[in-house]
């Protein structure tokens, strides 16, 4: 820069202040832009350990709710009553057979009383009848009588099921219709097949849990107030959708077309639906962390 062409009506003391004063601008500016921008991406790492943290503290104590309910279910389908009904499901009906269904009845009727998460147990044979079923009504667990139990209530489980093998679970909500008083009960179902003594597929067990108890969990586990947390099943249906939790029929109904695949781009969707934790750090204002 040459001060003299600039200035050149100025005295030699004044242009040495302008050429200090010149010099002390340019290295506050590059430091002042160098701090907002280390600023920045300081909080932008914070928001994103802030968001991970959520996810696994969401992950860990929903993982917990959900083994604590596979227990439950491991229990109840190994009890010597249940195996004991279990051996007799190909047979004819008979007073013997009466007898350990109802021994079952008993077991299932006092656990939903002791555990209320459970809104109904039911057991469907392979031919599609239901074998026996717990439901609550007007908040008290009963058990249906036998003419009330329904032919063609398990297909849908039949027909997702038939491959699985022992160990394997399947999770999806549902809507239960109380039949006392007509109303719907948004629920999560947790089936588990049921085998044999001699390893042969024979029928499946059906827990409904309470989504309200789920609900809770998810709601209460991340600090982060303008946070949202979804839950999506291994093949991208909403379990948990902080818009529609209300409204659980429309995101049951809905479910082919409000589905993560309609809601993100496929790379994310395949990101998110791999199995393994990470973040997506899709724009300045938007982080995804899944695990």
């Amino acid at each position: 820069m040459n001060l003299n062409q600039l200035f050149r009506h100025l005295s030699i003391q004044w242009k040495l202040i302008i050429a200090f004063v010149l010099l002390s601008i340019v290295p506050v500016c590059a430091i002042g832009f160098y701090e907002i921008h280390s600023r920045l991406k300081t909080l932008e790492q914070i928001a994103i350990e802030n968001v991970q943290h959520d996810v696994f503290n969401i992950q860990e104590k929903s993982q917990a709710f959900l083994t604590h309910v596979e227990e439950d279910i491991h229990y109840l389908s190994h009890s010597a009553s249940f195996q004991g009904l279990i051996s007799q499901l190909d047979e004819a009906e008979s007073p013997d057979r009466r007898t350990q269904r109802g021994r079952v009845e008993e077991q299932f009727l006092n656990f939903a009383r002791s555990k209320s998460i459970y809104y109904r147990f039911k057991l469907i044979d392979i031919y599609d009848d239901e074998v026996l079923r717990i439901e609550r009504s007007a908040g008290q667990p009963a058990i249906l009588p036998e003419n009330a139990l329904e032919p063609d209530r398990g297909g849908y489980y039949l027909t997702v099921m038939s491959h699985f093998q022992p160990g394997q679970v399947f999770l999806t909500p549902v809507e239960i219709r109380d039949y006392a008083t007509g109303d719907y009960v948004p629920a999560i179902s947790y089936a588990i097949p049921i085998f044999d003594a001699q390893n042969r597929w024979c029928a499946i067990l059906i827990a409904d849990i309470r989504a309200e108890s789920f609900f809770r969990i998810l709601e209460g586990s991340h600090a982060n107030p303008s946070g949202r947390v979804f839950v999506v099943s291994q093949e991208g249906y909403y379990l948990y959708h902080p818009d529609k939790k209300r409204d659980w029929s429309r995101l049951l109904a809905a479910r082919n077309v409000e589905n993560l695949h309609q809601d993100y781009a496929r790379p994310i969707v395949a990101h998110i639906l791999s199995g393994n934790a990470g973040k997506i750090v899709e724009d300045k204002n938007t982080i995804i962390s899944y695990a």
